[in-house]
């Protein structure tokens, strides 16, 4: 699974902070590092927050490395 290489990924993309990230999904900052470096699994409602805001399909956004396809 690439759920936490996806959010840093897309965060990086729309070059946001995480900060900015966590504000349009009602998250703290610590809430997002958690996400991304510290082996946090978001919960559904937060991936489907993401998946939302940021038009991305869910199995991509967790089954798919979506950096190295986009190199592709």
């Amino acid at each position: 699974m690439f759920l936490a290489e996806n959010i840093r990924h897309i965060r990086k993309l729309k070059k946001m902070s995480q900060k900015a990230f966590g504000e349009v999904l009602g998250l703290s900052r610590d809430g997002i590092a958690d996400f991304e470096t510290r082996g946090v699994t978001p919960s559904l409602k937060t991936v489907m927050k993401i998946r939302e805001a940021f038009n991305v399909n869910l199995d991509d956004l967790i089954y798919k490395n979506l950096e190295k396809e986009e190199k592709q």
